[in-house]
């Protein structure tokens, strides 16, 4: 079952209010198992620097509200699995495994004890399967759709994450590991992103929390543009 706690909706009232501090999020960025010094695509770094700037609002956060807010709780050195499930760093991103299998379950963006509740945040840029931005003329952002394009879980968007078979697929995990049956679910989206379509308040109704990015999709894709062109490392436009 998805909860939320009174700290909880205050974190995500406080969150859209953060700015993303680009050069901040750039030397995170290239001080992390991530970064190899070449040139990478637009959307690959849009992912990472999106997931950054969440764990950068979490760190700031966690000082406004000192012992209630647990960075990092699955300590992989205490314990690293449970019956059904193991957890390791890659690369210095938890992932799940199901027991059993060699593939990978999923992959935590970020996670948080809050007030003592296990509470998952996830940040997308997409919105469905197979939609990408694309540079047009005079290097503006269109919506192209390539069927197949994105392939794994994800990648595949905003919509895909509000679903609730989704939701309670990268929950299990989690309340398993901590012995709980509740958890909180976050999922922070560009501000565009948060019309009260029916799915939205479906979404809302189940008690997750849908928190708009403090950028628009093509202001944020702009900024990360703009700080990788100033370092060489994304490629040019189209």
């Amino acid at each position: 079952m998805v909860v939320k706690n009174s700290l909880l909706e205050d974190i995500a009232h406080r969150m859209p209010s953060i700015e993303p501090e680009m050069p901040l999020l750039w030397g995170k960025f290239t001080n992390s198992p991530r970064y190899t010094p070449r040139k990478h695509s637009e959307v690959y770094l849009v992912h990472r620097l999106s997931e950054l700037h969440v764990r950068n609002a979490l760190e700031q956060l966690c000082k406004e509200f000192p012992g209630r807010i647990t960075l990092d709780p699955i300590n992989v050195d205490v314990c690293d699995s449970t019956q059904n499930f193991s957890f390791q760093y890659r690369h210095g991103a938890l992932i799940v495994h199901r027991q059993g299998s060699p593939n990978d379950y999923s992959e935590i963006d970020e996670l948080a004890l809050v007030d003592g509740l296990p509470v998952l945040f996830e940040v997308k840029f997409t919105r469905t399967n197979g939609h990408w931005m694309r540079r047009g003329n005079k290097g503006r952002l269109r919506h192209e759709f390539a069927p197949g394009l994105f392939t794994k879980p994800t990648e595949l968007g905003s919509f895909y994450a509000m679903e609730e078979q989704r939701v309670r697929y990268l929950l299990e995990p989690i309340k398993e590991y901590f012995g709980m049956p509740d958890c909180g679910y976050v999922l922070i989206v560009p501000k565009e992103d948060t019309d009260h379509t029916p799915q939205i308040k479906d979404f809302v109704k189940r008690k997750n929390l849908l928190v708009p990015f403090p950028a628009t999709r093509d202001k944020f894709h702009d900024d990360v543009y703009h700080i990788g062109s100033r370092f060489n490392s994304v490629q040019p436009r189209r």
